[in-house]
């Protein structure tokens, strides 16, 4: 006779949709792409936008303000260039590359007011291996952190996030709005993009006079001996999520990228129960901070697939699970990797067809605006 086994059902409500790219997992050759809300009550999944609607090019980094519908971006690429945002009931393209930044925005982070976003600007090289066991390493030249104001469509940088010689990614809001969190490293020759070790950061921010202020180490290469990458704060501002590997900053292609956990109430780090021996990745805490979705390619090494956790109020994990599919041989012959889950509470109330339109637009340039300050550097 067997012990019985007992399951503990989470009974905490979880948001009703994510949003993810449907993308194929190499990166040399790619056709078709395209942004999908799945609904979590049911099977349904409806593209947001495709990439056939817009001369098959490439399309990347939505994102949300705080879980809500109403208010999101992402960006096209190619010919077509531009970041298509949603906010207020309007669609808008915008360029929000200027001659005094780097790059146009890449990796967004929206204030939970909806009316900032912080992206990093970076410029970018690739690198393939020949061994088998690594693919790719995606690895920034350089880096910086500006600020886009989506109500005057103009951009801004501090220098303490946009310095010579540190790199600097991934940046993510606190729910109140009042701090930014980001990664940084020194910027050490791409030769040695193997030594470079990402670690977290945050800035103070006043949404009242948009300046920035004193920067503090959060948790420092120092201390972990790793390299940080896709920070989230939980809802509550007591957790913060984030993976880490050996080096680099997008290790969505690393085995050793793990899920951690850092409590900033007692400053404790935890590898979570949830990893695997294979890369996990993007990730996305729900609406009320009781449910984790994330990237993991734990299934077969190369194609990422969604998996759920649930995340209790004494900050533990419960066993993840595979989103469901309706047809349980789903994810056997699929041949598409899932990329940038996002959590929403509502349906996204958008056509694919009049985004096109607006994918089709010339973009409207965005002005630099000078007098963001800072206190110091980062240490």
């Amino acid at each position: 006779k067997y012990n019985t086994i007992v399951n503990h059902v989470a009974d905490d409500p979880i948001d009703s949709y994510v949003v993810y790219r449907l993308i194929d997992p190499g990166f040399e050759m790619w056709s078709k792409m395209g942004i999908y809300q799945r609904c979590l009550e049911n099977f349904d999944e409806k593209p947001v936008m495709l990439n056939s609607l817009s001369r098959n090019n490439c399309m990347n980094c939505h994102s949300f303000s705080g879980n809500d519908s109403r208010t999101m971006l992402f960006h096209m690429r190619g010919n077509l260039a531009g970041t298509i945002i949603y906010r207020n009931g309007e669609i808008k393209k915008t360029d929000t590359k200027t001659d005094e930044i780097l790059s146009a925005g890449v990796y967004p982070a929206w204030h939970p007011d909806g009316r900032f976003v912080a992206f990093s600007v970076n410029n970018i090289t690739q690198l393939f291996h020949a061994a088998p066991e690594k693919k790719i390493e995606v690895i920034d030249t350089r880096s910086d952190l500006i600020l886009f104001d989506a109500e005057t469509n103009t951009v801004s940088q501090c220098e303490s996030i946009a310095s010579e010689g540190r790199l600097e990614t991934f940046p993510t809001w606190s729910p109140d709005g009042r701090y930014l969190y980001f990664c940084s490293a020194e910027a050490l020759p791409v030769s040695q993009y193997d030594e470079r070790k990402y670690g977290l950061f945050r800035i103070s921010f006043d949404p009242e006079t948009q300046k920035f202020g004193e920067t503090d180490t959060v948790l420092s290469s120092a201390r972990t001996g790793m390299s940080i990458s896709f920070p989230g704060v939980s809802p509550d501002g007591r957790y913060i999520l984030f993976c880490m590997s050996q080096y680099g900053n997008f290790t969505i292609w690393h085995s050793d990228s793990d899920l951690y956990m850092l409590d900033t109430e007692n400053g404790e780090m935890e590898k979570l129960n949830i990893n695997s021996d294979q890369a996990e990745s993007y990730h996305s805490w729900t609406s009320n901070g009781r449910w984790i979705v994330f990237g993991s390619r734990r299934s077969d090494g190369l194609f990422t697939r969604l998996w759920i956790s649930y995340f209790s109020p004494s900050g533990e994990t419960g066993k993840p699970f595979i989103v469901p599919q309706k047809n349980p041989t789903h994810y056997d012959t699929f041949f598409k990797s899932y990329n940038r889950p996002e959590f929403i509470t509502t349906k996204l109330d958008l056509n694919p067809r009049i985004l096109s339109k607006y994918a089709g637009m010339e973009p409207e340039k965005a002005s630099f605006r000078t007098g963001n300050s800072s206190i110091r550097e980062p240490e």
